[in-house]
């Protein structure tokens, strides 16, 4: 039998083009390639401010809202019907700064397709919430609690590239 390829969705920070956020990520490039998973760069909008992932449902921003997680949702619906030999059950997301965000906001979602996540250098995203007490029966039952809990953070000195850390998150998610 074939092989089913996980595949790894990255998302690039605020006012990060896909071009840029790309070429910073050559060792998450040969992790991707060495351990056989699909790498998928995903590029915001590119608004009024540069490019931005809304992380929240709030549309009263500074430009016109997009539904970036319906857009994350529909990609990983457009790859699983390509006839791509990929593993439905291991499609992982993982986010730096804004993108990070982005990560954290589709992790407070029931409706994702993401089995893993892994934010890098990041804050939680604005208006995220989840349902308490959970029920995985019935995911939208409960009250809703915000879950606006900050992310660990250490200086730029102690903390490895971005890069570094999503790879590690994901190969060892992978692995």
């Amino acid at each position: 039998a074939a092989t089913n390829w996980p595949v790894m969705f990255a998302l690039p920070g605020h006012g990060q083009s896909i071009a840029e956020f790309a070429s910073q990520q050559t060792e998450l490039i040969s992790l991707a390639g060495a351990n056989g998973w699909i790498l998928v760069f995903a590029e915001a909008t590119q608004g009024i401010d540069s490019y931005k992932w809304f992380a929240s449902e709030n549309p009263n921003l500074t430009q016109p809202y997009v539904d970036d997680a319906a857009f994350l949702i529909a990609l990983a619906e457009e790859l699983k019907a390509s006839g791509l030999n990929v593993n439905h059950t291991r499609f992982y997301l993982a986010g730096f700064s804004n993108g990070g965000g982005m990560t954290h906001f589709m992790a407070s979602k029931t409706n994702h397709p993401f089995a893993a996540f892994a934010i890098s250098e990041s804050g939680t995203a604005i208006g995220a919430h989840y349902h308490e007490p959970y029920d995985r029966l019935d995911p939208d039952s409960g009250s809703i609690v915000l879950a606006n809990v900050p992310l660990p953070w250490q200086p730029a000195s102690r903390t490895p590239s971005a890069s570094r850390f999503v790879s590690r998150s994901m190969s060892m998610t992978c692995g």
